[in-house]
């Protein structure tokens, strides 16, 4: 079973959308763009945690996925306070050892 999260928000002229899926054994992170292809991200739910960088990043409170091939970032699109709403919800997901639970 999956648990999908659509997150969208206008961006100039197009629209970004992410979907990020989970089942036991993947996560999936896939970016919808207008005029784009899209763009995917698949690791191991085990080795997976949200990040949150409250500086440092592109934006105020930069989230990232870490633990698969390389770190995504999350949210772009959403304000700081939305970025750690997000990352609070995705951390109830992560035990301590980072595996994230469907």
């Amino acid at each position: 079973w999956a648990l999908w999260v659509a997150l969208g928000r206008s961006w100039r002229a197009g629209e970004i959308v992410e979907r990020l899926g989970l089942s036991p054994d993947r996560i999936t992170l896939t970016r919808l763009a207008r005029d784009a292809a899209p763009r995917e991200w698949q690791a191991n739910p085990w080795w997976v945690h949200p990040r949150l960088h409250p500086s440092g990043g592109p934006v105020a409170d930069y989230l990232t996925l870490a633990g698969g091939p390389r770190e995504v970032e999350l949210g772009a699109f959403l304000t700081p306070a939305e970025r750690r709403t997000l990352h609070a919800e995705l951390t109830r997901y992560a035990p301590p050892r980072g595996r994230m639970q469907p």
